[in-house]
């Protein structure tokens, strides 16, 4: 995986955890309140949720990057800005009016539950849904709800947009792993030994960077679309 790579080839990414890249992330700017590790959690943040998969990847691995690095990333576990709740209510209502015109009515009447009037029982969940979100991820966001003749429930909405998103960030990663990967090492060009036999195959020491880039950020966007 994605770990395991970072740990293969921690010489080559330049990942040291030394005291002066301890330093250096837990370090402030004079009159700002963030250290650098956590001015890196706000530009991930900002990225949107693909970047923010890569930072709790990161923050699982206090292994391969400096402690105070890692302790920045873990608040990325549970603490991301949510978006609107005025916006998410749409989403959810949209979605559920959706799925009730597909047969989910049966489901809900099958349970007790209330889905007897379609509009009506739709309108009755959102108007139920809390006015703030009770946690915010990556992918979304998660609201306490209730439901008539069946009690509280936890509704999850997707970030607006998301799917669209991670996929333009997926090819992006992709073509940069990929111009990473075609990268020759100084030492193939001045190395008279190396063939271009050797070339023409591929030859990993003639690269740069030896790690199979392009295969790990498959490996990783596909489990970000799992989530999907």
């Amino acid at each position: 995986g994605l770990g395991t790579i970072l740990t293969n080839h921690k010489t080559n990414i330049g990942i040291s955890d030394n005291d002066p890249w301890e330093r250096f992330w837990s370090a402030k700017s004079i009159n700002e309140k963030e250290s650098n590790a956590q001015k890196v959690v706000q530009s991930l943040e900002k990225l949107g949720p693909t970047y923010v998969k890569f930072g709790q990847a990161l923050a699982s691995r206090p292994d391969i990057i400096p402690k105070s690095l890692a302790e920045a990333l873990c608040t990325l576990q549970d603490n991301m800005e949510p978006f609107d709740t005025n916006t998410a209510k749409e989403i959810i209502k949209n979605e559920l009016l959706l799925s009730s015109s597909s047969g989910i009515d049966n489901y809900f009447n099958d349970q007790n539950a209330l889905m007897k009037e379609e509009g009506k029982n739709v309108q009755s969940l959102i108007e139920s849904l809390s006015n703030e979100p009770v946690a915010a991820a990556s992918v979304g966001q998660v609201y306490k709800g209730y439901l008539p003749n069946y009690g509280y429930v936890a509704v999850k909405v997707q970030r607006p947009e998301i799917k669209n998103l991670v996929e333009k960030d997926a090819a992006l990663l992709r073509n940069v792993a990929s111009f990473i990967e075609s990268i020759p090492s100084l030492s193939f060009h001045s190395n008279s030994a190396t063939t271009k036999e050797e070339e023409s195959n591929g030859n990993k020491n003639s690269r740069l960077i030896n790690t199979e880039l392009v295969a790990a950020v498959d490996e990783f966007m596909s489990r970000i679309f799992e989530e999907l």
